[in-house]
């Protein structure tokens, strides 16, 4: 894969680092009916800044991906408040948010009959073709663009969603398990576009298993443990033995919510 040329790339390149993300109080769950709430855990305070990898990480049905879409606003707490900045998320326009913050779903819609071009054109504010084809000649990839979705492996179609959300041109790309389904060679070529692009100024937040991965990454500047008790900052110098060390002491939830 070619490297990312950092006074080519991120079109926000060379401005001040991303304003921070942060939760103030936030209660992640999810309302039965309209009255009946079912948090996940009690309210969580976290704050992440800076350009990099910002991961979280945590047994499976901690929450995890109920966070992550809160954190990119789409999806309510049940209680507190996520800031971008001094602003909160929810008061902010679709249009306004879709500038500030791009999603990356652990699953790439390679359903949706779309060539490659066609996908990454769908980005804004980048609607030219130029913008496109150059993200994907950074990839090694000039030769997907008129191949469909449906026709790549998970790996390839998964870095095309990457690229798009790059493209939208966000300082924050949020991204849920992006590396969930795919071997582990995809895994890693993920991992190291996803450094790239931390590389050239952007501020990534994900939920991932992955964590052999992000233990060599240099771009990684935060990490957080997922509990049923809350969020908890770690020390993201550590060993790997220290992470999982972390996650075997987890508490498991005291309750069947049907959290991811």
């Amino acid at each position: 894969m070619a490297r990312l040329n950092r006074t080519e790339g991120h079109p926000r390149t060379g401005q001040t680092g991303p304003a921070a993300l942060s939760m103030n109080a936030v209660v992640p769950g999810y309302a039965e009916g309209r009255r009946v709430q079912k948090p996940l855990t009690p309210p969580i305070d976290a704050r992440w800044t800076g350009a990099g990898l910002h991961a979280i990480i945590g047994r499976n049905g901690q929450g995890k991906s109920t966070l992550i879409r809160i954190a990119a606003g789409l999806q309510a707490p049940l209680s507190g408040e996520v800031l971008l900045g001094e602003k909160p998320l929810r008061k902010l326009s679709a249009s306004v948010r879709a500038e500030q913050v791009a999603f990356v779903d652990s699953t790439p819609p390679r359903g949706s009959g779309l060539t490659v071009g066609e996908a990454l054109l769908l980005a804004r504010p980048h609607r030219n073709e130029g913008a496109a084809r150059e993200w994907l000649a950074r990839l090694g990839a000039e030769d997907w663009w008129g191949a469909r979705l449906a026709e790549l492996s998970d790996g390839q179609a998964q870095r095309v969603m990457v690229v798009r959300a790059a493209l939208q041109g966000t300082p924050w790309l949020v991204l849920d398990e992006p590396t969930a389904f795919l071997d582990i060679p995809a895994r890693e070529a993920l991992l190291r576009l996803l450094g790239e692009m931390a590389d050239l100024g952007l501020a990534l937040l994900l939920a991932t298993h992955d964590i052999h991965l992000l233990a060599e990454s240099p771009q990684l500047q935060s990490l957080h443990l997922m509990t049923p008790a809350g969020l908890h900052a770690l020390n993201c110098r550590a060993s790997v033995k220290d992470w999982e060390k972390s996650l075997r002491e987890a508490p498991l939830p005291q309750n069947n919510l049907p959290a991811r």
